[in-house]
């Protein structure tokens, strides 16, 4: 598919398949009309026809919702690992109030709480966190959904290197990802409960006046 002038002249161009996947793509067949076919056992993923493919290169445009699943995939990748490094370098002061990194207090990170002196929705999560990995049972103090929180945080480093891999995969092969719209509706009800299950554990300490000091 050729690209037109106006997308040439774009300053933002999106990588080709070679810059995504480190490698040449696998050129299209010469044959006319010839498909380029799933492996066995791939599902959700769509053929390219010759006409689809881009008549200077040899390697197809890559969809807008395939690029950014992927852009997507790769940020929350790196989001989750340093959750992981920094729950693992930082450590719970003996008040526990506050944390330390490398024995120098880091200062408060919650604007809320210092113009207002209390806590908000995630004051806690990172203390929680800091006990979680080291699996105490004072992460339900400081925070009592911190645990869960980093259950799916520390889930994303497989899943998406997984998606990842299958992304580069598909783009060498010239294919499509017709799967990427099927659950966005679970995902959305997923995250709107995690954000609603640190709105209600907010609540709870409002109402009974707790949380983590």
């Amino acid at each position: 598919m050729s690209s037109d002038s106006s997308q040439a002249s774009a300053s933002h161009e999106k990588p080709s398949p070679k810059d995504l996947t480190g490698e040449q793509g696998d050129s299209v067949s010469q044959v006319e009309g010839e498909k380029v076919a799933a492996p066995d056992g791939d599902e959700d993923l769509e053929e390219f026809s010759e006409k689809d493919a881009d008549d200077s290169s040899g390697e197809f445009e890559i969809p807008d919702e395939m690029y950014h699943s992927y852009t997507f995939d790769r940020e929350q990748l790196v989001l989750a690992l340093f959750v992981l490094v920094m729950s693992l370098l930082l450590e719970v002061n003996p008040a526990g109030n506050g944390v330390t990194l490398f024995g120098i207090d880091m200062p408060e990170s919650c604007t809320y709480k210092q113009f207002t002196d209390q806590n908000c929705a995630g004051c806690g999560l990172t203390r929680s966190f800091i006990h979680a990995i080291r699996f105490s049972p004072e992460t339900f103090d400081m925070n009592r959904v911190g645990f869960i929180w980093l259950i799916v945080i520390l889930a994303q480093i497989p899943y998406r290197s997984w998606r990842i891999i299958q992304t580069r995969r598909m783009i060498r092969l010239g294919l499509v990802d017709l799967g990427l719209d099927a659950n966005l509706w679970f995902w959305r009800l997923f995250r709107r409960a995690l954000i609603f299950s640190l709105l209600g554990n907010w609540i709870f300490n409002l109402i009974y006046q707790k949380g983590p000091p």
